[in-house]
């Protein structure tokens, strides 16, 4: 192996075992993200393992990422994103709103299948309303820079990633109204 090898592997192993620390240090074990976890009915210690393997993985195999499509940050981004989307949810106090709404529009169809096309609807027109407004807060509360520039640019420019704050949004309050059915 290259010496350029050896020190881009072992400048990317720093990178990545960086980015994993500052994820468990500065989000994993906030009471925010606790809080996020219990309210979801997300299993936090799957994550941590989720991202443990994943980090695991690369350095076993550095190319790992060139064939999965998948890096170490865009997997823990993924993670953020639901949280910071729910933080907004909660922040500006449209959870329950869109929790009753689910209620209301979701039903069984004469087929015995759940029919989410109301609400899916209901969730793309919320989201077209505020897309701006959420991707300036999932920007704002990126406090270690875990998204990178171009994510953080096309987030608050662009309208291709509508659909991808939608499903979040959609998993999101289908995991809320989940949770707190289970509990009742």
């Amino acid at each position: 192996m290259s010496l350029f090898k050896k020190i881009f592997m072992s400048e990317n192993e720093k990178v990545n075992s960086g980015l994993f620390n500052c994820f468990i240090d500065n989000y994993y074990e906030s009471e925010d993200f606790i809080d996020y976890c219990s309210l979801f009915g997300v299993d936090r210690d799957y994550i941590k393992e989720d991202l443990q393997d994943n980090l695991e993985i690369f350095l076993k195999n550095p190319s790992y990422y060139k064939d999965s499509g998948m890096t170490l940050r865009e997997n823990i981004q993924e993670h953020l994103l639901d949280f910071h989307i729910s933080r907004y949810l909660l922040t500006n106090e449209y959870l329950d709103k869109l929790a009753l709404k689910y209620s209301q529009e979701v039903f069984v169809d004469e087929y015995g299948d759940l029919d989410k096309s109301q609400f899916k609807s209901s969730i793309s027109i919320f989201q077209k309303k505020r897309r701006v407004n959420i991707a300036e807060y999932i920007c704002s509360e990126d406090l270690f820079n875990l998204y990178e520039t171009e994510t953080k640019q096309s987030l608050i420019t662009t309208c291709d990633l509508d659909a991808w704050i939608e499903s979040h949004l959609l998993h999101l309050v289908e995991l809320y109204v989940t949770t707190n059915l289970l509990e009742e």
